[in-house]
């Protein structure tokens, strides 16, 4: 098909570019049979529009493209974060974080602190000689105070926190502790909190006194902690 015959379909189709749609505008007023030649093919299209009847896809054919399409998870915008916080690729950080949903699984363990789970796995070459997981900490339970021997990063998937300076921490916010800082974490809400965590060295728990009779006491925020 010419060139100006592949134009003059697009026209009457309304999809010709508005510099060459105005072009071919100007030829057509300026030859009187080529104009009326292009009203009879688009009324031709117009024509064949209306006679077509509409397709409609089947409902297996509606399945099978939707199943094609990666389900966005609700920790699909951290996935990036974590990846980059673990040194490990993106779909081991996606298949890590699924297991959220199950934290009954044999992989989460249970720790000494009640209400306290944690899935731990290796980081990547970045951080391999560092502690790497997830931790679930139960709606309202306390992360009892201590101290950091190493550096600690901490980034929030899921829940609300406080700690003991009153600062507060949402899904997405990232937290860095140094060595030598120390806190302890409230969960608040009725959600369970969960953060991912890179940790160089184990904490140091504070009171001098069992972590249970730790738990018994009563928190006050803002309370500073002896060892």
């Amino acid at each position: 098909m010419a060139a100006d015959d592949t134009q003059l379909i697009e026209w009457a189709l309304g999809v010709l570019e508005a510099d060459a749609r105005e072009a071919l505008e100007r030829q057509l007023k300026a030859a009187p049979d080529a104009r009326q030649d292009s009203l009879a093919l688009q009324e031709a299209l117009d024509t064949l529009a209306l006679a077509e009847k509409p397709v409609y896809s089947s409902q297996d054919l509606k399945n099978r493209v939707l199943g094609a399409i990666e389900p966005v998870t609700r920790f699909g915008g951290l996935v990036t974060r974590c990846a980059a916080m673990f040194d490990l690729s993106a779909e081991r950080i996606s298949a890590l974080l699924e297991k959220i949903d199950r934290i009954e699984q044999d992989d989460w363990q249970a720790t000494p602190i009640p209400g306290v789970r944690i899935l731990r796995f290796s980081g990547g070459p970045r951080v391999a000689a560092a502690s790497c997981g997830l931790v679930q900490v139960q709606a309202g339970r306390l992360f009892p105070a201590h101290r950091h021997r190493g550096h600690e990063w901490v980034l929030v998937l899921q829940g609300h926190a406080q700690d003991d300076s009153g600062r507060r921490y949402s899904p997405g916010d990232l937290a860095y502790w140094g060595v030598g800082t120390r806190h302890s974490l409230r969960v608040l809400d009725d959600d369970a909190l969960v953060f991912a965590v890179v940790l160089e060295k184990p904490n140091r728990w504070l009171l001098g006194r069992t972590l249970r009779e730790y738990l018994l006491a009563k928190w006050r925020p803002g309370r500073e902690y002896g060892d």
